[in-house]
Parts: C-alpha cells; structure tokens; sequence
C-alpha cells in the first residue's frame, strides 16, 4: 500500500511540475507587426521582449507563432494546433489589422477573435488582446470601428485588452519604415516595453 501512495505521489508532482513548465510559456499570435517584417528577427520587438522576461522573470519564454499577413480567420483556423503544441500559460493576440486593410467585416473579425480567446481561456490560458490602428490615410472612420471591437471584445470576454500596440510611436512618422506601415528597428524596443507594461500584471 505504501509502495502505491509513494508511486502516486510521485505521479502528482510530476504532472504538476509539467503543467507548471508549460505554464510558463507565452504565446504571441500576430500579424507581420509581431513578425518583424522587414527588420531582422532578433531585433523584432518579439524577441526584445522575451529578452526582458529572461532577466526578469526567468520561468517565462516567449514563442512567437506571428505570421505576415495574418488575419483574424487566419489566427482562428491555428490557435487550436498552437494551443496543443505549446500549452501556453499567456496568449497574446494581435490580429485585425489585415481584416480591416483587406475590408473584410469587422463583425465577422470580431466572431473569430473571441472564438480564439475562448478556445484559449478553455485551456487555462490567460490572454491579452493586443489592438491596432490602420494608417490615418484610410480615414478615421474605420479606426474607430477597430478600437470600439477591441474594446468590446476584452469587456464581453473579461480579458486584459492593449489598446494600441503602436501608441509610443504616435506621432513620430520617423519610427516607421518606408511604408509607413511597420516600425523600424529602432523603434522595436518602445513596442517591447509597452507590451511589457501591458504582460506584466499576468505574470
């Protein structure tokens, strides 16, 4: 009997320190934002942050499962996969951007994000919607239809909601590259350190 009770005992403590190591990772679903399109990959904000996190909070690592391009049908159709392969503690989404780029209903893009964010929170996983902003040049209308999504999905949801992931960067036309589009590489450790802000309170 006593054989048993250390056997089970030994079985509990080692799918606790699994379910604890898996845990600890974080998982960021995004768009070429978190891609780091057009910079190098080890100067992307991605990796910047998970840099942090290796000083200061050690138990936690980042993957990144970010794809140029993505959209919010795109990050649906995935999440189930990524979610099985990593066992996230922390996902972090960024999408809607190409959907409002492309035209594509914000109310179908809000369906496939909170249908991601309750597949996560099925797991467990804590998350953090990350919001985004098309350039000024496609009017202001279309911004505002973005930031009032995102808004609602993080209340209906009860989830921890970024508003703008590039809110350090207002204003300063000189932090993006020529396309106007996506930030430079100098700009990647502003990006890092506002998401951080944002992560931390999860940790």
């Amino acid at each position: 009997m006593r054989f048993f009770l250390t056997l089970l005992t030994s079985m509990l403590l080692f799918i606790a320190a699994t379910q604890q190591a898996y845990g600890k990772t974080i998982v960021v679903m995004g768009d070429s934002l978190s891609a780091g399109y057009g910079i190098p990959l080890e100067k992307a904000w991605v990796t910047i942050l998970n840099q942090r996190l290796e000083r200061e909070h050690p138990n936690w690592h980042l993957v990144n499962k970010s794809i140029s391009g993505e959209t919010t049908f795109g990050g649906l159709s995935r999440i189930d996969n990524v979610l099985k392969q990593y066992q996230p503690g922390i996902v972090i989404i960024e999408l809607g951007g190409n959907d409002g780029l492309r035209g594509l209903p914000l109310a179908n893009s809000k369906a496939n994000l909170k249908s991601m964010i309750d597949k996560a929170k099925a797991t467990h996983a804590k998350v953090l919607l990350v919001g985004i902003r098309l350039p000024e040049y496609y009017g202001s209308r279309i911004n505002v239809e973005l930031q009032e999504m995102y808004r609602d999905i993080a209340s209906e949801t009860h989830i921890k909601l970024l508003p703008f992931l590039l809110i350090a960067l207002e204003n300063h036309p000189e932090d993006f590259q020529s396309d106007g589009i996506h930030p430079s590489v100098a700009a990647q450790p502003l990006i890092a350190s506002t998401l951080y802000s944002a992560l931390k309170p999860l940790l």
